[in-house]
């Protein structure tokens, strides 16, 4: 049976009291789950239990490879029923479950689901595939992007109170993210829920050191640039699993309760532009996989010269040439125009681009930047008014 550790050293009964309050998150993997996991463990009216539903889910999916296992069937319970009343015995009057959706059971009681709140959260596949293929190989099973789909339509069909949220909202503003999810879920904010003190957690799961390893530097929520202006390769066999999970990610979008800079793209499956399938393109704030960028706005045929200004990039061995230059050009080409990006920010998503569509190899042959000249009534929008398209070697 699965040990609970309190994070304030308290025993367990071995009834439910009758105010329990469930808080049970379901996420991506790599959406700051854990994160949220150490807020809510520093509560001093909750218990943080960190994915007790791993040990069963890999009790029905032998064939796949995790680090760890033995450990962790030695530490969790593989009987459902056991874990579920493991949950339910906890003394304080909250309890905070983190959960990968993948691992939801199919057998899971709806009665179970709807006794407690639920918080769906989830990350752009971009950011979520090169960092899980750091510790192992991703796969689609392993994304949780569709278990998540089918918890939002549960919810709603049987009034579930939940709320669906990208991590990055919470990553950006987590203090106002934080208090609306506990204003949802019927408590009281605690500034508490800010910050955590370094190093390993008597809750974390057997796996924390081969995942946790980074957070466990962490005191709190950092806020940092964009995993996007990350200038890292992407794959292609990663690029087409990030095209695989994008409408998923599409659909949460439009669920979200609260909608960060991201804009939701429309879907167009054409290949325009001079893009293959599974290559990644800049549009507004973020890399997109070509197929959902709606790339019918790269057609020059619809550009004329008071709607957009471009500027196109040689790569070489992974460099854009006179990169400074042009981006200096291209922006005195729109110097008449607001709330334009700015050279940083067109640099590092240039770079981003480059990277992520091959790294460092003779890949990518050039980049165009294209900036759209629409006006824009918000001062910190980029979303569509910044397309970049790479040209890969034939």
């Amino acid at each position: 049976t699965q040990k609970i550790q309190h994070n304030h050293k308290k025993e367990m009964t071995s009834t439910p009291p009758p105010a329990l309050k469930k808080i049970v998150a379901w996420c991506t993997p790599r959406s700051l789950s854990t994160a949220l996991m150490y807020s809510f463990a520093q509560r001093e009216d909750t218990t943080a239990v960190d994915e007790p539903l791993y040990a069963h889910y890999m009790s029905r999916n032998s064939h796949l490879e995790h680090i760890g296992i033995e450990k962790l069937f030695e530490e969790q319970s593989t009987n459902l029923d056991d874990v579920l009343k493991m949950i339910d015995s906890t003394d304080t009057p909250v309890v905070f479950m983190k959960n990968i959706a993948n691992m939801l059971p199919p057998s899971l009681d709806d009665a179970w689901l709807d006794g407690a709140f639920h918080i769906i959260m989830y990350r752009d596949p971009v950011k979520v595939i090169p960092k899980y293929d750091q510790n192992m190989p991703c796969i689609f099973q392993e994304t949780a992007y569709p278990e998540l789909i089918t918890l939002c339509a549960k919810f709603k069909a049987r009034g579930i109170k939940h709320i669906v949220l990208n991590s990055e909202t919470l990553g950006a503003h987590p203090e106002d993210t934080l208090r609306e999810i506990c204003f949802q879920a019927g408590i009281e904010f605690s500034p508490s829920m800010l910050s955590w003190p370094a190093g390993p957690k008597t809750y974390d799961g057997c796996w924390a050191p081969s995942w946790y390893h980074t957070l466990h530097t962490t005191t709190g929520f950092v806020k940092k640039v964009s995993a996007s202006l990350t200038k890292s390769s992407v794959s292609p066999s990663q690029r087409a699993l990030i095209s695989d999970c994008f409408p998923f990610f599409l659909a949460l979008e439009e669920m979200a309760s609260r909608k960060d800079s991201f804009e939701s793209l429309e879907h167009d499956h054409g290949e325009k532009g001079g893009c293959g399938v599974n290559q990644l393109v800049w549009v507004g704030n973020g890399l997109v996989p070509s197929a959902f960028a709606n790339l019918s706005v790269l057609d020059a045929s619809l550009f004329d010269s008071s709607s957009f200004v471009s500027s196109t990039f040689v790569v070489s061995e992974g460099v854009c040439k006179d990169l400074d230059i042009g981006i200096e050009k291209l922006l005195q080409s729109a110097s008449n125009s607001q709330h334009l990006p700015t050279t940083t920010f067109i640099k590092g998503a240039v770079e981003a681009t480059v990277a992520a569509n091959g790294g460092d190899g003779d890949v990518v042959s050039q980049v165009t930047a294209h900036l759209n000249l629409s006006p824009t009534t918000k001062p910190d929008s980029n979303s569509r008014q910044l397309v970049i398209v790479p040209d890969m070697v034939s």
